[in-house]
């Protein structure tokens, strides 16, 4: 058994959805079966944008548009001998955050095991107009330059303006996501109205 207790930090691994279903299950089935403890976040964007934005097995749509037999992730996880699966919005970042802590003290349990946490949210290019609200943000004079938003949220739409003395947002690779709305200390980041 491996001994979780010892470990001050638990291990978190990442994997999308797509190379879940397509590589992932064995490691996954394997890590069960020989009683690992860490918490694995699946990244279920609903495509497989790495490749072309291909649906994935989940959706029940093929590559050609056709209809295909959808496969749940979360059954599929299940499947693997998983019991702890938690499906949840990464973008809701209190949400998240209390999830991984959640799933943390799972793995310590001395019952407990490896953590699932299924972070399920639209991907921003294939599902832009379709799913995904779009929420136009601003910097404002609030900014202090604490730079909490560039050292720890490290949004790529975010750098440093010199001009400006403060953080900016480069509009040209923004895709007003809205998440950074709930991660300035200050609140210096304000939704922009009538977007």
């Amino acid at each position: 058994s491996f001994a979780q207790d010892k470990i001050d930090q638990p291990i978190v691994a990442t994997i999308g959805d797509s190379t879940f279903f397509h590589s992932g299950t064995a490691g996954l089935i394997n890590a069960v079966y020989n009683g690992a403890r860490f918490i694995l976040v699946i990244l279920d964007n609903l495509t497989t944008a790495m490749t072309g934005m291909q649906p994935t097995p989940a959706l029940g749509i093929r590559a050609d548009g056709s209809p295909g037999k959808p496969v749940s992730l979360e059954r599929v996880v299940a499947g693997c001998g998983v019991d702890y699966i938690e499906v949840l919005d990464p973008y809701d970042t209190k949400a998240m955050t209390e999830s991984l802590k959640k799933a943390a003290e799972y793995i310590r349990e001395p019952e407990g095991g490896i953590a699932v946490l299924i972070a399920r949210h639209p991907c921003l290019i294939a599902y832009r107009d379709a799913a995904v609200p779009r929420k136009r943000v601003t910097i404002t004079e609030k900014c202090v330059q604490c730079n909490f938003c560039l050292e720890r949220f490290e949004c790529p739409a975010l750098y440093h303006d010199q001009a400006l003395g403060r953080t900016a947002i480069d509009r040209q690779i923004c895709s007003d996501c809205g998440v950074c709305l709930q991660i300035c200390p200050k609140g210096a980041i304000e939704e922009v109205e009538g977007l």
